[in-house]
């Protein structure tokens, strides 16, 4: 099957199956406090299993940390330009502040690693790639920009910002240890025994199989109909930013970098996700204008269904 409509029908069966969890939302079948659970679930036991094996099973070369450093620095070139472009659209601290989260850092593990699973199946480095990029590459810098940004911009915003506070919750998580223990495994070749290594890899790949299906739960539950009136202009520059330029400006590293076609695609297309569904969230904490930054990260799903596949045909 072709890869772009391949990635077509993903995007669209990812829209349908959010569509009808919402609708059950809707009808009391699912409560909107049990969505923190399924997001436990989620990045505290079905991420950190997947994470770890994919690791410890295939050795990393040296290349592919090229991979983490382009996707890196793209992300902080975008949130550079998107306050720069949020200063143009409006003069609300807030929202500036909820602009630059949801234009800068994507879905790489919610929505990347399942479209990854059906759009490269059976191509075990394709996902290390995706893993090694959304961890390192955009996952860590996640949690130190996005927090910094809503403390700064948000209406809770404190004169001394302690940068190990901020990263101190994503080196406590599940999802950090086993990116750990997975790159000591990997490098140092660590074989704990055929017997243990084969179990270990059935229980991944039954948890893993459930990221698509639990990553669609979590953004039913939380999926809330909101007034689009006074955001429409930061919609579509947040959109354009986070899933336009970000893959373009990939692209443009990946072929000065000279990494290889598969690296590339994968690159563009881990760059080409919506706005992670974290960003909501830290603007909540610090008061940053939440109800803009959770009305631009969901537009950004309903967009996708055209940008993924649209960007992936370009690049």
């Amino acid at each position: 099957m072709d890869v772009q409509l391949q990635m077509f029908e993903c995007v669209i069966s990812f829209a349908i199956l959010v569509s009808i969890i919402y609708y059950l939302k809707t009808k009391n079948f699912f409560v909107e406090a049990e969505g923190k659970s399924f997001s436990k679930l989620l990045v505290e036991i079905v991420l950190p299993a997947m994470i770890f094996m994919q690791l410890a099973t295939h050795r990393i070369s040296s290349g592919q940390f090229i991979l983490i450093l382009i996707m890196l620095l793209s992300g902080i070139i975008t949130i550079f330009i998107s306050y720069l472009i949020a200063r143009i659209l409006t003069s609300d601290r807030g929202k500036i502040g909820a602009f630059m989260i949801a234009s800068s850092f994507g879905s790489s593990a919610l929505l990347g690693y399942p479209l990854i699973q059906m759009v490269f199946p059976n191509n075990p480095e394709a996902m290390i790639d995706a893993v090694l990029i959304s961890e390192i590459g955009v996952g860590l810098p996640l949690f130190i920009f996005c927090p910094l940004v809503a403390m700064w911009f948000g209406n809770e915003r404190k004169g001394d910002i302690k940068f190990f506070q901020i990263l101190l919750p994503y080196l406590k998580s599940p999802v950090f240890f086993a990116l750990i223990l997975g790159l000591i495994f990997s490098v140092f070749k660590i074989d704990p025994g055929i017997h243990v290594m084969n179990t270990m890899k059935s229980l991944a790949q039954t948890l893993g199989n459930g990221i698509g299906l639990l990553s669609c739960v979590v953004l039913g539950i939380y999926l809330k109909p909101k007034s689009f009136k006074g955001v429409i202009l930061l919609i579509l520059f947040s959109a354009v930013l986070e899933m336009g330029f970000q893959p373009f400006i990939t692209s443009v590293q990946a072929s000065l970098f000279g990494v290889s076609d598969i690296h590339r695609k994968i690159l563009i297309f881990i760059s080409s996700m919506p706005a992670a569904i974290l960003g909501p969230v830290f603007a909540v904490r610090y008061d940053c204008a939440p109800d803009t930054a959770s009305v631009i990260s969901y537009s950004h799903i309903i967009l996708a269904l055209i940008s993924i596949p649209l960007i992936n045909l370009v690049f």
